[in-house]
């Protein structure tokens, strides 16, 4: 399992996971956040088969340049086409065949999709039934620890964010969910910005200003607590 945050923002989207990975005993520490092509990123979490075949399919589409609007139905297709694929192939298939709710969790996976057009963001959120839903004007969390990122997430509400302090907060609430012991979630905490110019993932030295910044924020928060404890103890 994983976690997946976007942030809308005035001036482009954040999207923030962790970038751990398991297979079997094995855990690797790797991006999962992809481009779609030279104006959409995407990212998927659930059964690492679900997501691979996903990916090589949407592969197909990294030399064209269609808005998400125009790929959704596309999309929605091959994530469908995917789960009943694999349905096919899975023996337990036949045992469940007359219990919906049993066969529709053999196979999990959720996506998320993003793309700034103009002054407007574009999030795509597709289950395994292939249905496209747009997230409109809103930060959008899902996976393991999403309702504890949702909680934190309050304390920004109402805020003008953009681009820069939006990957401050995205940062924060990743590394706060993985803190927290979130089941399959593990450091490092990727951010990539969608803006005007595309989908741009942060660089190792970006990253590394995020933490010293969520460290010193932290730091503060600590300070401004004590002051008012000694006051609260003086009175």
């Amino acid at each position: 399992m994983s976690l997946i945050i976007t942030i809308p923002t005035f001036d482009g989207v954040v999207v923030a996971m962790d970038s751990l990975s398991i297979v079997g005993q094995v855990r690797e520490k790797k991006s999962k956040i992809q481009r779609l092509n030279s104006r959409i990123a995407w990212c998927g979490i659930g059964e690492l088969a679900v997501v691979q075949r996903v990916a090589s399919s949407l592969a197909a589409f990294q030399e064209n340049n269609q808005s998400l609007r125009e790929l959704a139905p596309v999309i929605g297709n091959i994530i469908k086409s995917t789960v009943k694929d694999l349905l096919n192939l899975d023996f337990r298939t036949e045992i469940y065949i007359n219990n919906v709710n049993a066969i529709s969790q053999l196979h999990r996976g959720d996506f998320v999709f993003v793309e700034w057009v103009g002054a407007s963001a574009q999030i795509l959120y597709v289950n395994i039934y292939g249905s496209p839903v747009w997230i409109q004007d809103q930060p959008f969390f899902i996976g393991a620890g999403d309702m504890f990122v949702g909680h934190n997430f309050q304390k920004f509400k109402g805020l003008n964010l953009n681009l820069a302090s939006a990957s401050i907060i995205g940062y924060r609430l990743v590394e706060e969910a993985i803190d927290s012991q979130m089941f399959g979630l593990g450091a490092p905490v990727d951010v990539w910005q969608v803006s005007n110019a595309g989908p741009n993932q942060l660089l190792e030295t970006e990253i590394k200003n995020l933490e010293e910044t969520v460290k010193a924020i932290r730091s503060h928060e600590i300070a401004v607590f004590e002051k008012h404890l000694a006051l609260s103890i003086s009175h």
